[in-house]
C-alpha cells in the first residue's frame, strides 16, 4: 500500500535538511528531507497530502512566497 505524497526537487543549493528547518520556521510547512530515504532523495523533498484541500492550499501559497538567500 501506499500514501499519497508529493516528491519535489528544491531550487536551491543547499542541504535538503537545511532546507526543510529553514522552511518549517519562515512558512510553517512541515516535510521531510529526501535524504533519509536515501541517497536518490538526496535534493529532494517529500510532502504528505494528509491535510485538507484548504490547509494544502495555504501550505501551497505560504511555499511560493517561501525565498531562501544562500551564503556564498
Amino acid at each position: 500500500s501506499g500514501g499519497m505524497f508529493v516528491w519535489a526537487k528544491y531550487p536551491y543549493d543547499m542541504d535538503d535538511k537545511e532546507f526543510v528547518f529553514k522552511a518549517i520556521e519562515e512558512c510553517g510547512v512541515v516535510m521531510v528531507p529526501g535524504s533519509v530515504f536515501g541517497s536518490e532523495g538526496v535534493g529532494y523533498v517529500r510532502l504528505a497530502l494528509v491535510q485538507d484541500v484548504e490547509a494544502l492550499q495555504i501550505a501551497v501559497e505560504q511555499l511560493s512566497n517561501f525565498t531562501v538567500i544562500v551564503e556564498a
